[in-house]
């Protein structure tokens, strides 16, 4: 199964916008974590990643929870698009990989990893 998890916006002003947001969109407080900032909107993770680090801004990446990373990868390659990060565990418990769409626009692809 699919669904829509987190959409993360990476900027360098990440405590401007998140108070933009909370204030025009009326929401709550924000969690945070060194370099991100977040709270769920629905059903829907929404937060924003620190980009002072690398100089970058302006991205916006959705992430899909999906069954199967590395099957979900090569269906990207396959279809001519590029595989931006290759499937790898983080320290959370996710496998997570990143693959863009025809027009550049990077998809992020999460699944929760089996605990033991």
């Amino acid at each position: 199964m699919t669904y829509l998890g987190t959409v993360l916006v990476t900027t360098p002003r990440m405590e401007e916008l998140g108070a933009w947001y909370a204030a025009v969109l009326q929401l709550g407080a924000w969690e945070r974590m060194e370099g991100y900032m977040g709270q769920k909107v629905g059903e829907v993770w929404f937060g924003f990643a620190d980009g002072e680090a690398e100089g970058r801004g302006g991205r916006t990446v959705a992430w899909f929870h999906v069954d199967d990373v590395p099957a979900a990868c090569d269906r990207a390659a396959a279809a001519g698009t590029t595989v931006v990060e290759p499937p790898a565990l983080n320290e959370f418990g996710y496998e997570l990989a990143c693959v863009e769409d025809p027009d550049g626009n990077r998809v992020g692809l999460a699944r929760r990893a089996a605990t033991s």
